[in-house]
């Protein structure tokens, strides 16, 4: 109803450009080209402050979305505004020039001017509908897609009004971008919607339609990174491991990533690597939730991993009362410093009551805790959240360990305390 309520008054403004041409016939009057050309100007003039009109209330429901990322905004805000210029650059171009020496007579002038008038009415239609948004109505409203459940998240109540209305949504965004296929922004939503829906090659599909035409842009990539690797049934294509790689890039612990490429180790057997992609998304500052499933993750890979190589197990206890925004590490290194085979960082919160050093948590693949002859075990507290010892923080050290010796995991209990009531290392 809005749009055709914009057409009717694009209809009257269009009839009041012409009165000057019948104002002329009525007074037996000659009409001039420069009457013509007014109305011309003045239509131009009216599409533009139109398509103004337009281009601002894009950029504020842009600006009022949460869930897009400031590069999708502004790829998004830059296809508004190029298929608005388009728009009025073709009326101009399809509005007839006149020269101002014609002069049209009042008895053929009434065939100038129904043409005049059908010229701007029909050509401004058509133009919208080729060049401009005719959907832009149900985009807005295909922008709920964000907020409804997935099917899975139904619990198998997959006619409620809720799917019914997601099914809908993401059936109108394919038709859309079928006629509009240069529109990042459908193309993302629909990937959205395919997703939610358990179409995953197409929702794969439509992420990737959204990359070629914004570049590089982790939101979406986190989101094709997820419907690839559902498609392959969890299998790591090169294609998909250069989606990862691009995200860990610039988010080298991103937790989303690295749990996603775990599980496709773990279904893979890779025991292993799912380990060691789980061991660096716990050590970021996450949820409760979020932390509860990783952790439930990293157990299961680590009981499928069992005992593998050297292995040093070191029970952790930490007083009640701590610096709650500090780090805990545990660290294996040389005796008396150097570079560490093995680290495990974990938010002072989300410390366990065991943390096991292996090679699956080999800071270097290249030298992991098996190369190494002799080891000490550092357990730090860090105020500044650095591996790197600093002023105040708590630390605890092993005795030399000789990994050659053990015919086992070596079990070790570290209580950390505070500087000033720390006991002698053991």
């Amino acid at each position: 109803m809005t749009f055709w309520l914009l057409v009717a008054i694009l209809v009257v403004l269009a009839i009041g450009f012409c009165l000057p041409l019948w104002r002329g016939a009525a007074k037996g009057d000659p009409v001039g080209a420069q009457d013509i050309a007014r109305a011309r100007d003045s239509a131009a003039s009216a599409r533009e402050a139109y398509n103004a009109g337009l281009y601002a209330d894009y950029q504020q429901e842009l600006a009022e979305d949460l869930r897009l990322d400031e590069a999708t905004k502004a790829a998004l805000l830059a296809d508004k505004a190029r298929q608005l210029i388009d728009d009025t650059r073709h009326l101009n171009q399809t509005t007839p020039a006149v020269s101002r020496s014609t002069r049209v007579g009042s008895e053929a002038g009434w065939g100038v001017k129904l043409a005049v008038l059908g010229l701007v009415i029909v050509g401004s239609l058509a133009t919208y509908f080729e060049l401009g948004t005719p959907g832009a109505e149900q985009l807005v409203q295909a922008r709920e897609i964000l907020n409804l459940p997935s099917l899975g998240e139904l619990d198998g109540n997959e006619g409620s009004a809720e799917a019914a209305k997601l099914r809908a949504l993401t059936a109108g965004l394919r038709d859309h971008v079928t006629r509009s296929p240069d529109q990042a922004g459908s193309w993302y939503l629909l990937g959205i919607g395919e997703l939610k829906l358990g179409s995953y090659s197409e929702s794969a599909q439509a992420f990737e339609a959204a990359h070629k035409l914004v570049g590089a842009d982790a939101n979406l990539d986190l989101y094709w990174l997820q419907a690839r690797l559902l498609a392959d049934n969890g299998q790591l294509s090169e294609a998909t491991k250069g989606i990862a790689a691009r995200v860990l890039a610039t988010q080298p612990n991103q937790p989303m990533v690295l749990n996603m490429l775990a599980l496709a180790a773990f279904r893979s057997d890779d025991f292993s690597t799912a380990v060691g992609y789980l061991n660096s998304a716990l050590s970021n500052n996450i949820t409760e939730g979020q932390r509860q499933l990783l952790a439930s993750g990293f157990e299961q890979a680590r009981t499928a991993l069992g005992v593998a190589g050297p292995t040093v197990d070191v029970a952790l206890t930490l007083p009640a009362e701590r610096p709650a925004d500090a780090v805990v590490f545990v660290i294996a290194r040389p005796v008396g410093g150097g570079i560490p085979y093995a680290v495990v960082r974990r938010p002072v919160g989300g410390v366990p009551k065991q943390v096991r050093l292996d090679d699956a948590v080999s800071m270097n693949p290249a030298n992991p805790l098996s190369a190494a002859q002799e080891v000490e075990i550092v357990v730090r507290l860090s105020l500044t959240g650095r591996p790197q010892a600093g002023p105040g923080d708590w630390q605890w050290r092993s005795a030399p360990l000789r990994l050659k010796e053990l015919s086992g995991p070596a079990q070790l209990s570290a209580e950390l305390l505070p500087p000033a009531t720390k006991p002698p290392h053991s």
